[in-house]
């Protein structure tokens, strides 16, 4: 079972770029690197599991992320997560879904093809819904250890500091962004090939688009549904 960057390879070799040859000597070169350590993965899962293990990972997460929005957190854009005070429609959920996969993916995908020259929209799509895992993790904690959303938007209104929710922003919610945006930038790295300050460059100001354009269709289309 082919990893992303075997898969690219191989779709090198069918489309001419390189011979099969030269195709067999990077898949064997890839194959010959040492594995990192298990607890590396955590920041970078996209180098050693297969295109079949992230397809499951993907679609696990993306169920996953309806059912925590069920319980009453938005994930509307490409980074955002918020309680809200009732369960998410369906059919906000899967809007929001697809403002934080497809839009990220596709926005991912043309600043590869501008920078790069090269990418395949389905490893963007497939690694853009496996990095949401850490978001939709974060999302269902949050809702376990804070206080009800219509509790933290009186106490807000009033002034209120609550020490609780101050430390559950500085324990779970800074760490968890903070996993979430490392997972996206292993999964553009991955699927780009980009390396250095052009990797770095091009993925803030690709994440940075994809925020803007992800909230843009959800303004367009939910006074629509």
């Amino acid at each position: 079972m082919a990893t992303l960057h075997e898969q690219r390879v191989l779709a090198m070799v069918r489309a001419g770029t390189i011979t099969r040859a030269e195709g067999d000597r990077l898949i064997d070169a890839l194959q010959a690197q040492p594995r990192p350590a298990r607890w590396k993965m955590l920041f970078n899962p996209f180098d050693q599991f297969s295109t079949q293990a992230l397809w499951a990972a993907a679609v696990s997460v993306t169920l996953a992320s309806f059912a925590v929005a069920r319980m009453g957190v938005r994930f509307d854009g490409t980074l955002d997560l918020h309680p809200i005070t009732s369960a998410t429609p369906w059919n906000f959920a899967v809007l929001d879904a697809a403002s934080a996969i497809l839009v990220t993916s596709i926005v991912f995908w043309i600043a590869s093809l501008f920078i790069a020259r090269q990418g395949r929209l389905s490893d963007f799509v497939l690694s853009v819904s496996s990095a949401r895992l850490p978001n939709v993790l974060t999302g269902a904690l949050a809702l376990w250890l804070l206080p009800p959303a219509d509790v933290l938007l009186a106490e807000a209104t009033a002034g209120i500091i609550n020490f609780r929710v101050l430390t559950v922003a500085l324990f779970l919610l800074m760490p968890g962004f903070v996993w979430f945006v490392t997972w996206l930038y292993t999964a553009f790295k991955t699927s780009s090939g980009l390396k250095g300050l052009r990797l770095g460059i091009t993925f803030a100001v690709a994440l940075i688009a994809s925020e803007i354009a992800s909230k843009f269709l959800l303004y367009l289309l939910s006074p629509r549904i």
